[in-house]
């Protein structure tokens, strides 16, 4: 089955990291689009395909539970469940961050509302360990 790829949603180039065992593992290279998880719905999640193999190396929901944070330049962190591993993305360049933290932003606003409480709101756990470096592409 191929990729959909919604031409009207940002795309960029990235570089995945996972946090293990208080370590972050690289996890690879390449590009990552915005999507809708189906056809039906109006949840929308972020795949990243694999430079030249074009195998999927990412796909995470959005969701209100999870806090997106921007860190550093160009790094966008987040955890799926207060029990899953931090995701890391790190971009080519700031602009590129704040785009997806904008288009982020915009799903959530889109999903269902939020508890009505900010305290209500499950928080993504801390990151215990130093982050990982930024994407330098040449």
């Amino acid at each position: 089955m191929a990729t959909t790829r919604a031409s009207d949603n940002f795309s960029t180039r990235v570089k995945i990291y996972v946090l293990k065992d208080q370590c972050w593992e690289d996890r690879g290279t390449g590009i990552c689009y915005c999507r809708p998880i189906d056809e039906i719905s109006s949840k929308l999640m972020f795949v990243v395909i694999a430079e030249g193999t074009e195998s999927v190396i990412l796909s995470s929901k959005i969701s209100h539970h999870s806090i997106y944070q921007r860190e550093q330049g160009t790094l966008l962190i987040w955890a799926e469940s207060p029990e899953g591993p931090n995701i890391c993305l790190s971009f080519q360049a700031e602009q590129g961050r704040d785009e997806a933290h904008q288009w982020i932003m915009e799903a959530q606003r889109r999903l269902t509302p939020p508890p009505s409480s900010p305290t209500e709101r499950e928080p993504s756990p801390p990151v215990h360990a130093s982050l990982p470096p930024s994407l330098l592409i040449t």
